[in-house]
């Protein structure tokens, strides 16, 4: 019953070339890859690019002499050639590649109905120059349809939103693709239905129209989950830069009770050295002294806040037996708020405690910190050495931490900051360095 339809349609409705539906399929997906962490970079890449175009381009064309009973299949194998283009083009799982992949051949199918409607459309109307209408309707449609696409994705990455990917979301995106594809090409299955079409005109609207809805839905799906995860990135930020804050007054507090306890107990020690002592004495004040200089504000930065932030941070160093080295002229960081400081050095500071402490060998555990200005640039380098390898995906370093749902917010609070100054951050790993280069533009 199925295929005498799909034969009657076929005769009724010329179908879209097979070139106009292999370029849209490797254009779409390659509007995803743009903007996924890269696996092939260089020239390889270029290659990679081009060899996957022929593949795709042979398959719909081969598709394009086989028989209508394979029509269903080689949807399924184009769609798989799709994903099979992302992945390996892309440093991505698996479950992201087929997410993206249900997205990329919505909008191919949708541009390749559109650009063969307004075609057929002027093909019939004008009934002349054919090809070169057909031609010049594509390269038109495909145009406008990618432009729109790779703004779309180009605001995603702006705002640093990175997809989670787990089974349950690829499943919801696989089945919502199977219905939106479905439908738009129900005339071609069934014209008796309410959705269906009579007519050429119509069943090429249709299509049009239900690919177009359902590209919309698609992406009003990817908005929800942007704004569930940029909700829950401002909380866990917020809550973040708050300890921070509140570390800060207390250790603000403790410096000034430890400063003048330092200070009366110096003058304490002057009295008692007026007077004759025997040697033990002498040694015992000499111990004495000694002992409370740790508790001296040992950095004089420039900057205040900086001052008892390395402070703070350098008593949980001590404890770990951390060797920490800091070269800083904080005298150019007044442009920087307060919270963004702390939020900017604390996290920084922490990240590198956090990785050096787990190192078994105490003198490998070494934190450097310098601060400097060149050029009318802020320039902030923070190194530690490191022993377990790091771990990173979709171009984002993991946590390191046991508790992965409520860290590794550090990195991107920092990054929000930085944004903020319209500076920018550099990440390199070599020879067990991790090394963190932060360049902000100062005001003339």
């Amino acid at each position: 019953m199925m295929l005498p339809v799909l034969l009657a349609i076929v005769d009724t409705v010329p179908d879209i070339p097979r070139y106009h539906t292999a370029i849209a399929e490797w254009l779409f997906a390659l509007v995803f890859i743009l903007y996924l962490p890269k696996r092939i970079t260089g020239k390889k890449s270029y290659i990679g690019h081009a060899i996957w175009f022929i593949i795709i381009l042979s398959f719909q064309l081969l598709s394009g002499i086989m028989p209508i009973e394979f029509w269903i299949p080689n949807m399924v194998i184009a769609v798989v050639l799709m994903m099979l283009y992302i992945y390996t083009m892309s440093k991505v799982s698996m479950y992201t590649a087929g997410y993206f992949v249900v997205i990329a051949f919505i909008i191919a199918e949708f541009a390749a109905s559109l650009e063969w409607q307004i075609s057929y459309f002027l093909q019939v109307n004008i009934n002349a120059f054919t090809e070169v209408i057909s031609i010049a309707t594509l390269l038109i449609v495909y145009t406008v349809v990618f432009s729109s696409a790779v703004l779309l994705e180009k605001r995603y990455k702006d705002k640093h939103f990175k997809l989670d990917i787990k089974r349950n979301d690829l499943l919801i995106m696989v089945v919502m693709g199977t219905a939106i594809f479905g439908l738009s090409n129900i005339s071609f299955i069934n014209m008796n239905t309410p959705f269906s079409g009579q007519y050429p005109s119509e069943i090429l609207y249709i299509r049009t129209l239900v690919d177009f809805a359902g590209m919309i839905l698609l992406y009003s799906q990817r908005e929800h989950k942007m704004a569930v995860y940029l909700s829950r990135e401002s909380y866990a930020m917020q809550v973040l830069i708050d300890k921070q804050y509140e570390q800060y007054q207390h250790s603000l507090k403790n410096s000034e009770i430890v400063n003048q306890r330092y200070h009366d107990l110096k003058q304490y020690i002057a009295l008692l050295r007026n007077e004759t002592n025997v040697e033990k004495k002498e040694a015992y004040l000499d111990e004495l002294e000694k002992s409370i200089s740790n508790y001296e504000n040992q950095f004089k930065t420039g900057n205040h806040v900086l001052d008892i932030l390395l402070t703070q941070k350098a008593t949980q160093m001590n404890e770990n037996h951390i060797n920490f080295t800091c070269v800083a002229d904080g005298e150019h960081l007044e442009f920087i708020s307060i919270l963004d400081m702390l939020s900017l050095f604390g996290n920084a500071l922490d990240n590198a405690i956090e990785s050096v402490k787990r190192i078994e060998q105490e003198e490998k555990r070494i934190i450097k910190l310098a601060v400097f200005t060149q050029n009318q640039l802020l320039f902030i380098k923070l190194e530690n050495y490191y022993v377990n390898s790091l771990k990173y995906i979709d171009g984002t370093f993991l946590t390191t931490k046991e508790d992965k749902q409520n860290h590794g917010y550090g990195l991107k609070s920092m990054n929000s900051i930085v944004d903020k100054y319209n500076g920018s951050i550099k990440i390199s790993t070599e020879n067990h360095w991790f090394s963190l280069m932060i360049l902000l533009p100062l005001d003339k």
